[in-house]
């Protein structure tokens, strides 16, 4: 079944795969329920959500008319509320929105800095398991032409992040000249920050929830062309899987919390898009490439011993 819920005329319709939109309630009276958050157009950021069999659709409701045509990033906590970190037009400053969940609604809170110092890209956010409020996010040093991954928490929910502001957080990396990525995810007890750096590697740290500072960088993978093209996920059973592009092809590897696996070559085609999922601890990963001029088919793959393929 395909269903078109809207036309939209933003730059980033469905955003980069390490940054999250689409949410489903698991437990309780609206199990079921799917809510996905888009850009609208270039400053409009909406939701809509829809029940079993996802048919029929709410209508858009707005979150905020004020962004910058960048991809968003969104996290939905234990009692549905989602938290929407976005780039704020103009300023490029990077805010956060809390829509608050109630008797199977969402409610659009009011918007909270998270910094507003210098040029903001691409965030990533998530909660810890002590509801702790994390964001990783790009920015972009006009006077030193570098890129850095930041890091920054909030402890009251959103309201302050950091010292304030003007607190940049914690560099991840030491700059880079070409544009680098994140994604945060929680394995317990840590914060894992995955990164590209440099366009030739993938990297991560992490921070221990009880701790106080980033541990030191671990590389998951050298190689070359590595953007955007990446995610992440947490099996059932905490291990942590990454699909990503490198050398202009498609790898995986998995992290048991002990040891990295080898690298899994799935398709010696340059992906377009990658996606990553767990399904009863088997990992699926969903991708699409060219097939043609201005064409893209979308395939599948999943590990059972060894990988299989289908279209």
């Amino acid at each position: 079944m395909q269903k078109l819920l809207d036309t939209v005329s933003s730059q980033y319709a469905s955003g980069f795969p390490e940054q999250s939109k689409i949410f489903e309630i698991k437990s309780g009276p609206y199990s079921g329920r799917v809510i996905v958050i888009y850009p609208q157009s270039a400053n409009t950021i909406v939701f809509r959500w829809a029940d079993f069999p996802y048919e029929s659709w709410s209508a858009a409701t707005t979150i905020v008319t004020n962004s910058a045509d960048y991809p968003a990033s969104a996290f939905m906590d234990s009692n549905f509320n989602l938290y929407l970190a976005y780039t704020v037009q103009t300023t490029l400053a990077l805010n956060m929105v809390k829509l608050t969940f109630s008797n199977g609604g969402w409610a659009v809170g009011s918007a909270q800095v998270i910094v507003n110092v210098g040029e903001n890209y691409y965030p990533s956010i998530l909660k810890d398991s002590g509801n702790r409020l994390w964001v990783s996010w790009t920015y972009y040093d006009s006077g030193a032409v570098r890129y850095y991954i930041q890091a920054k928490s909030s402890t009251n929910d959103g309201v302050t992040w950091g010292s304030g502001a003007s607190d940049l957080g914690t560099a991840l990396n030491s700059g880079s000249t070409v544009v680098v990525y994140s994604q945060l995810i929680f394995l317990p007890t840590y914060v894992y920050c995955i990164y590209s750096d440099n366009g030739n590697t993938l990297t991560y740290k992490r921070f221990e929830i009880s701790g106080t500072t980033w541990s030191s960088a671990v590389t998951i993978y050298s190689g070359s062309n590595i953007t955007y093209n990446f995610q992440v996920a947490i099996s059932s059973d905490n291990r942590l899987g990454v699909i990503f592009s490198a050398n202009s092809t498609l790898l995986y590897k998995e992290y048991d919390q002990n040891s990295w696996s080898g690298v899994f070559t799935l398709d010696s085609a340059n992906p377009v898009s990658v996606g990553l999922q767990f399904f009863k601890n088997v990992p699926y990963v969903f991708y699409a490439k060219s097939i043609g001029t201005d064409q893209n088919q979308t395939f599948y793959t999943y590990k059972s011993g060894y990988f299989r393929f289908s279209q």
